[in-house]
This record gives C-alpha cells, sequence and structure tokens, in this order.
C-alpha cells in the first residue's frame, strides 16, 4: 500500500471540488476568502489597537515630562529676563512653521523655536512655561548666550568672474558684497540662525583692491548692520610672502608688512565704529 501525503490529500480534495460542479467550488472559494478577510481585519484591529495606545503614551510623556531649558533659551525675547513678555511670544507663534523660503512664513518667529525644529509645537511653549515656573518670573539670566562666529567674504562684486570663480548664487539672485541690499539679507538669516559675530575677511589691498570698498558700500552700509557684532580675520596665507609655504617673521620683508596690514586692519575697525555695526569684544 503506497501511504499518501496530506499535500496529495489536499490536492484530491479541491480535484473532488471541481468534479463536483461550479457550485461546490465557489462555495469553497467563498468561506476560504471570508476566513481571510476575518483574519485580516482581526490583524488590522490588533495593530491599531496596540499603535494607538503606544501613541496616546508617547504623547502623554510629551505633554507631562516638559523640558528644562537653559535660562538664556526661556529668555526668549533676550532682555536678559524671564517675564511673561517670554511666554506671549510662544503663545503668539505657537502652530507656525518656518517653510522654506528666504522671508519665513507669516506669524513663525525664529526666537519662539526653541529646539530649532523649523516650527513651533506645543511641546516648546510647554518647555517655556515649565523652565519659568522653574525659575520664577522676573529671574535674570546671568547665563550668556553661546557665541557662535561665522567667517565673512566680502570680494564677490562682479556677476562674471572667471571660470571656477563664479558669482556666489543664492534664492534671490547673485551674491554682491557691494549690495547693501543683500547684506540686510543675510544679516537677517544670520540672526535667525543664531550666528553671533561675522569675521570679516580681511585681505589688503595690495592683493584684493575691491574687498575693503566692498565692506564700506555693502556690509557696513546695510539697513540692519546695528544688529551684527564684527570682528576682523586677517587672511595672513594670501597677505604675507611665504617661502615654501612657510612664512619667516625674522625675514623683514614679512614682518614689515605684518605691521602695516594691522596698522591698516586698525583703520577698518575705526569704519566699523562709525558705522551701526558693533565691534566684537571677548570681555563683553
Amino acid at each position: 500500500m503506497t501511504a499518501t501525503t496530506t499535500d496529495e490529500w489536499h490536492g484530491h480534495d479541491r480535484m473532488t471540488d471541481f468534479a463536483r460542479g461550479p457550485s461546490m467550488t465557489r462555495d469553497r472559494i467563498h468561506r476560504d476568502l471570508t476566513e481571510r478577510q476575518v483574519a485580516r481585519r482581526e490583524f488590522l484591529h490588533a495593530g491599531a489597537v496596540g499603535l494607538v495606545g503606544l501613541t496616546g503614551r508617547q504623547l502623554g510623556a510629551q505633554t507631562n515630562d516638559s523640558v528644562l531649558l537653559p535660562p538664556y533659551i526661556a529668555d526668549v525675547d533676550g532682555d536678559g529676563l524671564i517675564s511673561a513678555a517670554d511666554t506671549q511670544i510662544m503663545h503668539s507663534a505657537v502652530f507656525t512653521s518656518r517653510g522654506f523660503g528666504l522671508t519665513p512664513n507669516q506669524g513663525y518667529d525664529f526666537r519662539a523655536d526653541v529646539f530649532g525644529r523649523g516650527h513651533v509645537d506645543q511641546e516648546a511653549v510647554d518647555a517655556v512655561t515649565h523652565t519659568i515656573d522653574q525659575l520664577g518670573l522676573n529671574t535674570t539670566v546671568n547665563q550668556p548666550r553661546p557665541i557662535t562666529v561665522g567667517w565673512h567674504y566680502g570680494w564677490y562684486d562682479r556677476i562674471r568672474r572667471p571660470l571656477l570663480q563664479q558669482t556666489v548664487r543664492y534664492l534671490g539672485g547673485d551674491y554682491l558684497s557691494n549690495n547693501p541690499v543683500v547684506e540686510e539679507e543675510f544679516n537677517r538669516l544670520k540672526n535667525e540662525f543664531g550666528i553671533t559675530v561675522d569675521a570679516l575677511s580681511w585681505i589688503p589691498p595690495r592683493v584684493t583692491p575691491s574687498i575693503l570698498p566692498n565692506y564700506q558700500a555693502g556690509y557696513f552700509a546695510a539697513a540692519n548692520a546695528g544688529s551684527r557684532y564684527v570682528s576682523l580675520l586677517y587672511e595672513n596665507t594670501l597677505a604675507l610672502p611665504t617661502v615654501g609655504g612657510r612664512m619667516d617673521f625674522r625675514d623683514s620683508a614679512v614682518s614689515d608688512l605684518l605691521v602695516e596690514d594691522f596698522a591698516a586692519m586698525a583703520r577698518t575697525f575705526r569704519e566699523a565704529q562709525q558705522s551701526p555695526v558693533r565691534i566684537f569684544q571677548l570681555d563683553g
């Protein structure tokens, strides 16, 4: 006697169904599909219940466990005092997002985006409120904000430049260092993104004649120049002669130029003081 496997019996059953006629086959198929649909609905229902439970726990954690922020972040308006004015800014900006344009969406206030996510949600509002509750209203902020220094180039002053030296383009068009409107726009963006100080690339006129006039016409003349702190970054590798890639300050050809450039940098600082920008000082 030959043994028959389970698969063979199942195959025999299917063949028998077809032999019994179309009605039996349709009934069998309908029963199979119905069982599968019920099983699928039960699976989706169980998954949905689990997901809702997990989401509920996550939302509850976000609502109940507010973040304690550093005092200088809870000082949303930056006036050195934690007050109701900071809470008001948060409530005014809640549920707004920045968007991807040069200008933020209407209602968005980057000061309220305390987590730097490009939007202000309830979690951000709760964090500021919780921090103010913990520290107390009208508390003076003694902890200074971190300082971020950005390297600011000033030699972009031509639309057409040699290959591989093209003028930088951005969403607003060509970036021109001698255009105060362009510099105003970039000052606003730097204020938004938390860049505290502009380190102006300082190159002597004997190397790049246009860079200092560009600062005078563009950066120092921007309408919001008063919102920026400025320092100078001496481009010594461009300004001073080298031998084998090294500078020998014992060589008078190098040291004399260095002294001459430092005197010229002092004059640039003097020009900056006569403009609305503020000179960045390490001692405050």
